[in-house]
């Protein structure tokens, strides 16, 4: 019995580029009809394709006007509850635009990422690139993209120093308005279970906006009031177990997402905590999550469409520049649930 037979390997522009000697730029210039390609280089470029069988995506060469209609949307994050508003926000814009938007799921790291990324960019041609958390904060994904001269928007945090363009919220102002809503209510003592350990290179504005609500009322936060659950559900349940098992706990807690206040209910109904009688909850997202629990979170709303919309019209501006620092800074939202109750100023 014969083995089945291994399928072709699919050629890519990356093979076209190496037989022939040149970048893969130059590659997609022939494609797309470039004058300012050398006839001889044209001519080897358009041999190398015929030899190897190399078929382009068709639908993502460039229109007439010498403009591509393809918006790239990349992500490494799969969390529907992240990605799919930013989107639709996205689908939204390129719609009122008569625009088409590519998703990309990538899934690599280091070299192999770049590599993904550019080979999207090389296929596609779009007129720009959408990146999201943790793409949008690789230094050496963007400088990539930097020295294609792509377009490219980050939907990334505040906090950044590089220049490239990007749309975010003031996460570390609702971090802080958040604390201050909890203090208003009487609360001193409260936990905060953060996302990013210690010494992340990302920045935690979340935390950040935390601490600078509580050093704003002179509120000191003990070390056994503070922890990471790494934005999961599962990882949170047991330092949220050591934080409410002490001699003195939290009478609220503040977490750095939805997910994570959600486990927060589950183990305070462990250890017999009616929430919020005798433990506030809080959350971060306001995500499905918070939503269907009981009782309902109070959380922060991200903008999370209104992102994907603007990034996407920052490329059709002309705004997503790699070097001129545009930046657009959205609202959030404190949305008020019924996991939360005041206390005595003393409590």
């Amino acid at each position: 019995m014969k083995s089945p037979a291994t399928p072709p390997k699919k050629i890519t522009i990356y093979d076209v580029a190496r037989a022939a000697g040149v970048g893969t730029t130059t590659v997609s210039r022939v494609l797309n009809n470039d004058p300012a390609v050398k006839p001889q280089t044209r001519d080897s470029v358009l041999a190398t394709i015929t030899a190897l069988g190399y078929r382009p995506n068709i639908a993502a060469r460039s229109t007439g006007g010498g403009k591509s209609r393809w918006i790239a949307l990349l992500y490494q994050n799969p969390v529907i509850h992240y990605i799919h508003p930013i989107q639709q926000g996205a689908i939204d814009r390129c719609r009122d635009a008569d625009h088409m938007l590519s998703v990309h799921s990538c899934q690599n790291t280091g070299q192999a990422l770049i590599d993904e990324v550019l080979d999207i960019v090389d296929q596609l041609q779009p007129s720009g690139v959408v990146l999201t958390l943790p793409l949008s904060i690789s230094p050496k994904l963007i400088q990539a993209l930097r020295e294609r001269q792509v377009s490219l928007v980050r939907v990334a945090p505040a906090g950044l120093n590089d220049p490239a363009a990007r749309v975010y919220f003031d996460e570390r102002s609702a971090g802080a308005a958040m604390t201050r809503a909890l203090i208003a209510q009487g609360h001193r003592r409260i936990g905060f279970l953060a996302g990013l350990p210690e010494g992340h290179p990302q920045p935690d504005e979340r935390r950040q906006g935390f601490a600078d609500a509580m050093l704003e009322a002179g509120l000191k936060v003990p070390a056994a009031h503070m922890s990471c659950g790494s934005f999961h559900f599962d990882e949170a349940l047991a330092p949220l177990r050591t934080m409410l098992s002490r001699k003195q706990p939290p009478t609220a807690i503040f977490c750095a997402n939805d997910d994570m206040a959600a486990a927060a209910l589950q183990v305070a109904a462990e250890l017999n905590l009616a929430v919020p009688r005798d433990l506030s909850v809080v959350g971060f997202d306001d995500s499905y999550i918070a939503r269907i629990v009981t009782p309902r979170l109070t959380t922060i709303r991200q903008p999370l469409h209104e992102m994907g919309w603007e990034a996407v019209d920052m490329i059709l501006r002309g705004q997503a520049t790699p070097d001129m620092g545009y930046q657009r800074v959205l609202p959030y939202q404190l949305v008020e649930g019924r996991s939360t109750a005041g206390l005595p100023a003393e409590g």
